[in-house]
C-alpha cells in the first residue's frame, strides 16, 4: 500500500506529520511528487537500484528529503511490480532487464 499526493502542500521541506510509521516519504521525478511508501519496500532489489542511481545522481547531502531520479509513471509502475511481489520472493527484479530499468531512471534534474 502506498500513497501518492501530487498537491503542492507535499513539496515542503519539512517533515510532515501525515506519514504513518513503518512507512517514509518519497519525492518522485522533477515534479517532486511526493508517494508514502512502506519502509520494507528499501531492502528489494528494484528499490535498492532506484536508490543507487539516486545516490549516482544527488548524492548523500543532496537535502532533507530523499529524492527518486525517476519518472513518476516509471516509478508507479515500479511500486506496482514491488507490491505485486509475495513476500521474501522478488521474481519481478529479475524479470525488468537492468539495463532496461537504470536507463529509465535517469532524467534531467532540475537545476
Amino acid at each position: 500500500m502506498c500513497y501518492d499526493s501530487d498537491e503542492d502542500s507535499c513539496h515542503g521541506l519539512e517533515p510532515r506529520p501525515d506519514v504513518p510509521k513503518g512507512y517514509l516519504a518519497v519525492y518522485v521525478g522533477m515534479e517532486l511528487r511526493r508517494f508514502i511508501i512502506p519502509t520494507r519496500y528499501l531492502s528489494h532489489p528494484i528499490f535498492t537500484i532506484l536508490l543507487q542511481k539516486a545516490e549516482e545522481e544527488f548524492g548523500y547531502g543532496h537535502n532533507s528529503r530523499l529524492t527518486l531520479p525517476c519518472e513518476i509513471e516509471t516509478f508507479k509502475y515500479l511500486l506496482k511490480c514491488i507490491e505485486n511481489d509475495p513476500k521474501d520472493h522478488h521474481p519481478h527484479a529479475n524479470s525488468v532487464p537492468k539495463q532496461v530499468l537504470i536507463s529509465s531512471l535517469t532524467y534531467a534534474a532540475p537545476i
